[in-house]
């Protein structure tokens, strides 16, 4: 059970304000003691709610607002995307030495650059390029 404090600008018949005006009867003098116990337990209580809802971080929103609107029931599965997409860094260096090694691999050894030519040419063949 979480609590929530909200503090309301204005507060009805508070302590400060003096609350009625008194009078020597006892039954105004019981109403005015009623209004200053009330008083009392609205400043004790000021601003104070019990809720029964989840308090969630604003990651866990955000998260959540994703999840509802970008996931969809297709058939029998529920289809979304994902909730952090990290960016990819940059690769074109190590790509670019990947190559330059493939390359001296091949210049060195014939054997294996037929063996690599036989490779590429079966993943054309198979159109998984």
């Amino acid at each position: 059970m979480d609590l929530i404090i909200n503090v309301p600008l204005d507060v009805n018949r508070s302590l400060f304000s003096g609350g009625p005006p008194s009078a020597d009867s006892t039954r105004d003098c019981l109403q005015q003691m009623n209004w200053m116990m009330q008083d009392y337990f609205d400043m004790d209580t000021l601003g104070v709610k019990v809720t029964t809802t989840k308090l969630l971080s604003t990651d866990d929103e955000t998260a959540m607002e994703l999840l509802r609107k970008y996931t969809r029931k297709v058939d029998e599965r529920y289809k979304g995307r994902l909730l952090n997409v990290p960016p990819f860094p940059n690769s074109y260096e190590m790509t670019l030495k990947r190559l330059y090694s493939v390359e001296n691999k091949m210049a060195r050894d014939s054997g294996n650059c037929s063996a690599y030519c036989e490779k590429i040419n079966d993943y054309i063949s198979k159109s998984n390029c």
